[in-house]
């Protein structure tokens, strides 16, 4: 009798199972960095912003002290 290639039922359950903690473990941590880089995004954003409406002004300014 010949034994077929393959994976016994014990086999792929053990497997799900531990990637069923892996992912449990790997969820949680992925996570807290999407929300640390959206933070450092919305940070860099901020700051672009600032410098542009500063430049902006610096601009207007020079127009008006030059009258062009």
């Amino acid at each position: 009798m010949s034994r077929s290639k393959g994976f016994t039922l014990v086999e792929l359950m053990i497997t799900i199972a531990i990637i069923t903690v892996l992912a449990g473990i790997a969820i949680p941590a992925f996570s807290h960095y999407i929300i640390e880089a959206e933070g450092t995004s919305q940070k860099a954003n901020s700051e672009t912003s600032y410098r542009e409406n500063r430049a902006e002004a610096i601009m207007a300014e020079h127009r008006e002290s030059t009258g062009r």
